[in-house]
């Protein structure tokens, strides 16, 4: 079975026409456009085939049409092109090696048509949509790569992730990771600031309620963000392991965070609040300090007992 790998950014309605703004300046202008209506202010949005979803009825949306994000909006699925920086990992997605005679010709065949002139390279098709989350003022945005190797680059792509800081920094993203279906997701941006953790388990496909699910029961904000969420599906399993490493693991067990270390000696001690604020707002990077610190302790124990 193939990859199916996604982008999921999550933004505030009030910060929508500037994150269409931004993707129309970042996605290919060599696909159709259509013209989304943001308080009637007109956005033009660069794709095809784009299709408009709600109240058990799909709409396939015409190119001369346009459509107007309002309270009736659920849904609206298309297929666009990213423009990324140019990169290796890019290039040897797209212009890999091909074993004939003519590669050279080839390579800059394909290369002329995927490059702008302007240092950027359209990547794509991928399976977009922009969802109305259900009982709150949130909509998501949607970029799934549609083959493995469009998955692994998604994941393991630089351009890839500063494309998605870029757009999650214009629309003040509240939340912005990346899906990999069954070996978790990877939270990459939070409120205003980049981050890596990554949640091992998978989190439910129901994409109404991924959201309110991870900020209710994962960080506990729902209060701060004014979700307005009035039903609570909780997504959490008895433990949840957040980063797992050759060293450590971090992982939480009935709401509580705690660091299991297992290099040189064995140490499992839970984790306080300024441990755990640090760790969302530093990442992985705050932890490994962490296990250093705690191993160089147990060295100088070990030495004193000497």
């Amino acid at each position: 079975m193939g990859l199916y790998y996604s982008v999921r950014i999550y933004i505030k309605k009030e910060n929508l026409s500037k994150s269409l703004q931004w993707l129309f300046e970042n996605t290919s202008k060599d696909n159709d456009q259509l013209t989304v209506l943001v308080d009637d202010d007109p956005i033009p949005c660069n794709g095809s085939h784009f299709r408009l979803k709600g109240y058990g009825q799909t709409n396939k949306i015409e190119i001369n049409e346009s459509i107007a994000i309002n309270d009736n909006f659920q849904s609206l699925y298309y297929s666009t092109s990213l423009l990324l920086d140019l990169e290796p990992k890019l290039m040897d997605y797209y212009l890999g090696p091909i074993y004939n005679e003519n590669y050279l010709e080839h390579f800059q065949e394909q290369f002329n048509e995927l490059y702008d002139g302007k240092g950027k390279i359209r990547v794509g098709y991928f399976k977009a949509s922009i969802l109305k989350l259900s009982n709150s003022q949130i909509f998501e945005f949607n970029f799934q790569g549609v083959t493995s190797g469009m998955s692994c680059m998604l994941e393991e792509s630089m351009s890839v992730r500063k494309w998605i800081y870029e757009f999650s920094d214009a629309s003040e993203s509240v939340l912005s990771y990346i899906d990999m279906e069954s070996s978790g997701i990877k939270i990459i941006y939070y409120k205003g600031h980049k981050t890596e953790i990554i949640l091992k388990n998978s989190i439910p496909k129901s994409s109404l309620y991924t959201f309110q699910n991870l900020l209710t029961d994962y960080f506990h904000l729902e209060n701060d963000l004014e979700l307005n969420n009035d039903q609570k599906y909780s997504i959490l399993t008895e433990n949840i392991n957040v980063v797992e490493d050759d060293q450590y693991s971090v992982f939480i067990a009935n709401a509580k965070w705690y660091l299991d270390i297992r290099s040189g000696y064995n140490e499992q001690i839970e984790l306080n609040e300024n441990q755990i604020t640090r760790f969302r707002k530093e990442g992985k990077k705050y932890m490994d300090d962490l296990v250093e610190i705690r191993l160089n302790i147990h060295r100088y124990s070990k030495k004193r007992e000497l």
